[in-house]
C-alpha cells in the first residue's frame, strides 16, 4: 500500500484494499484502513477537509465493492462498518461503483487518445456516442481482427461517458479482455450468469 499511494489515484488504492481483503486474508486489516485511510478517501466528498463523513462513504464503497463478490465488510470482523446504516439504505451498491471514478483522469485520457483515432475509429465512436447520447437505443457490433485496436474504441467510449459523470459499464466474455478495459468486469459476474447451464437457468440478478 504504502508503494501504491506514491503514484495511484483514490479509487485504484480503494480497489487495492478489496483485493488485499478478498485474496490476501491480512491478519490486521484494521490497521491498513487506519494507516491509509486518508489517501483512500472519497475525494468527491471532502469539502473543507477531511470529516468522518468523508471515512463512512469510503466505507460505503468498500460494501458496494465487495457486494459485488457477495461478500461485505461484516465478513471482516476488524473492520469497522459503515456508521450511517440508515444512509446506507438509500445507496445503490452498483451505481456507487460504477459512479466510483476521479473524472479528471478521463479528461486527461481523451485530450491525450482521441486524437489517435483513425478514420474509421473516429467514425465508429462518433457514430456510437452520438447514438448512445441521443437515446437511440441501437445495438452496435464492432468487428475486426485481432491487433485491429477494438479495445481501444471501447476505452475511449467509455471515457467519454465517464468523464461527464455518466454510468458506462464495461463488460467482457472473457476475464483477459476485462482487464483491458478500466473497471472492465466479465458477464458472468455482472449479470450472474449461472456456469454450468441447463434448459431452466437463469441469471439470477436481485431486483
Amino acid at each position: 500500500m504504502r508503494e501504491a499511494c506514491i503514484d495511484q489515484d483514490t479509487k485504484r488504492l480503494r480497489n487495492l484494499f478489496v483485493t488485499f481483503l478478498l485474496f490476501c486474508s491480512p491478519l490486521n486489516p484494521e490497521v491498513l484502513w487506519e494507516r491509509y485511510r486518508d489517501d483512500m478517501r472519497h475525494r468527491c466528498i471532502t469539502n473543507g477537509g477531511i470529516t468522518d463523513d468523508a471515512y463512512n462513504d469510503t466505507l460505503l464503497l468498500f460494501e458496494a465493492k465487495l457486494a459485488l463478490t457477495n461478500k461485505g465488510l461484516h465478513d471482516f470482523p476488524e473492520m469497522p462498518l459503515p456508521l450511517s446504516p440508515v444512509k446506507m439504505l438509500h445507496v445503490n451498491l452498483q451505481l456507487a461503483t460504477e459512479l466510483d471514478y476521479d473524472r479528471n483522469i478521463f479528461h486527461g485520457y481523451i485530450n491525450q487518445n482521441l486524437p489517435r483515432l483513425n478514420i474509421c475509429q473516429e467514425i465508429a465512436v462518433t457514430t456510437m456516442f452520438n447514438a448512445i447520447a441521443q437515446g437511440e437505443g441501437v445495438v452496435f457490433f464492432l468487428d475486426g481482427p485481432g491487433g485491429s485496436s477494438k479495445s481501444f474504441v471501447y476505452k475511449v467510449l467509455l471515457a467519454l461517458f465517464r468523464q461527464d459523470g455518466h454510468v458506462a459499464i464495461g463488460v467482457t466474455s472473457s476475464g483477459i479482455v476485462a482487464l483491458l478495459l478500466e473497471g472492465g468486469r466479465i458477464a458472468h459476474l455482472v449479470f450472474k450468469i449461472p456456469i454450468a447451464l441447463g434448459t431452466d437457468s437463469i441469471c439470477s440478478i436481485p431486483v
